[in-house]
């Protein structure tokens, strides 16, 4: 599993489309990016457990609700 922040758009809705387009959502965006560029390297090396039952939600407002990790 890798993770490519410059990958291209899926054509993913969580935040809205259309008229309903969420207006923050760019910046909402790059908060995330920043956030995960610069924590990512600082904490310890970590993978998904084997056998782990990872969990996810999905619409409007996608989330990972079951993620168990471990720590190198």
């Amino acid at each position: 599993m890798e993770v490519d922040f410059k990958r291209n758009s899926a054509g993913y809705v969580t935040f809205g489309q259309g008229i309903h387009h969420c207006p923050g959502s760019f910046l909402a965006k790059t908060e995330v990016t920043i956030l995960l560029e610069e924590w990512l390297p600082r904490i310890p090396d970590f993978e998904i457990q084997p056998g782990a039952d990872v969990t996810v939600s999905t619409g409007t407002t996608s989330g990972i609700l079951n993620l168990p990790l471990m720590w190198s």
